[in-house]
């Protein structure tokens, strides 16, 4: 009964009399015709057909459901991320376009927030709440007790940071008490990290010291302390930006590491859908690896790449790009085939 549910339903009572939902067929490869692409095969009940059409449109949604592809593109340890979105999209319309040599973009990177290392065992910590306020205003730390990245750039930013390592299990974010009484329970970033977090189970380490809490995290003392007064020394300095790595200041300001007790939160990447994917033109046309239209075929929502994504992992939105490209690609269909 909510608004994805609602609109879906409504779409389908609303399709034209002579149009059909094919359930419990899948798609396997586009059916092609002298170069162009002229409907798909699919499969249903274990045998193979033809489905003709004027158009094939790929929107399947992402290939975050598919390890192969995930370890390929975005993360040497798929089955250490969190899947948060639809496991669902595995890569069948870019597995498709790429046999008819589509141009595929920016498959390296996904959106996806930075949670709990809980909620991979405690279904009650995802999708929310997400650490990515605290993070951002903290520092993220490796199993080394160093910084892994630059926190300013955001959650969806850290996460694909925390997807790339060896190990997207060994990471933790450092924080003291007061961004803990302040900033995790600012209700601007719903539902509250606190008291939302530990009241689902998760787990907030807690410490004295900084060095009290490394060892909790049985990461190097001496290491940890260095980072943490480095951070500090830069902050009061203004030369944030001076750091290894660097740190942005966008939005919200960076939190001292000052006031004891000294807290972390141990850390998984959650991901939602991959951003990358096939090249299309303006108008949903998927593009040739040489520059041309693909005839006959068009994608649109998560399966296109080019959108979002890059070295900053810059996010645009997944419901207003799908709505978008195919809003775009409805037109160009139309107008490809004369009835407008």
């Amino acid at each position: 009964g909510r608004g994805p549910d609602v609109l879906l339903r409504r779409l389908e009572e609303n399709l034209d009399p002579h149009a059909s939902i094919e359930r419990d067929t899948a798609a396997i490869e586009p059916f092609v015709i002298d170069g162009a692409v002229r409907g798909v095969i699919a499969e249903r009940n274990g045998r193979r057909e033809t489905i003709e059409a004027r158009a094939l449109v790929l929107a399947d949604g992402g290939f975050q459901g598919n390890a192969d592809l995930m370890r390929r593109y975005v993360t040497p340890h798929p089955e250490k991320l969190l899947q948060r979105g639809a496991g669902s999209g595995q890569g069948v319309g870019l597995t498709m376009a790429a046999s008819l040599g589509a141009e595929l973009v920016g498959l390296d990177s996904f959106y996806g927030h930075l949670l709990g290392r809980e909620a991979l065992t405690n279904d009650q910590l995802w999708p929310y709440p997400t650490v990515d306020a605290v993070a951002q205003a903290s520092i993220v730390i490796g199993a080394d007790g160093r910084r892994i990245a630059d926190e300013g750039m955001g959650g969806v930013y850290l996460a694909n940071q925390v997807a790339k390592l060896s190990d997207p299990l060994s990471t933790s974010v450092i924080f003291d008490e007061q961004t803990w009484q302040e900033l995790a329970a600012d209700n601007r970033y719903p539902p509250c990290l606190n008291p939302a977090f530990v009241d689902v189970g998760g787990t907030v380490l807690s410490a004295p010291t900084i060095a009290a809490l490394a060892e909790q995290l049985s990461v190097d003392t001496g290491a940890l302390g260095e980072t943490v007064d480095t951070y500090n020394a830069a902050m009061e300095a203004g030369t944030l930006a001076s750091l290894t790595p660097a740190r942005t200041e966008p939005g919200s300001q960076a939190r001292a590491i000052r006031v004891p007790p000294f807290h972390a939160i141990e850390l998984c990447a959650g991901i939602t859908y991959t951003m990358g994917g096939i090249r299309v033109d303006p108008q949903g046309r998927v593009r040739h690896q040489d520059r041309r239209i693909i005839e006959g075929l068009y994608a649109t929502g998560s399966c296109v790449g080019g959108f979002e994504g890059g070295a900053q992992a810059a996010y645009l939105g997944g419901l207003a790009k799908a709505v978008i490209t195919a809003l775009r690609a409805a037109h160009a269909i139309a107008h490809d085939q004369g009835r407008t």
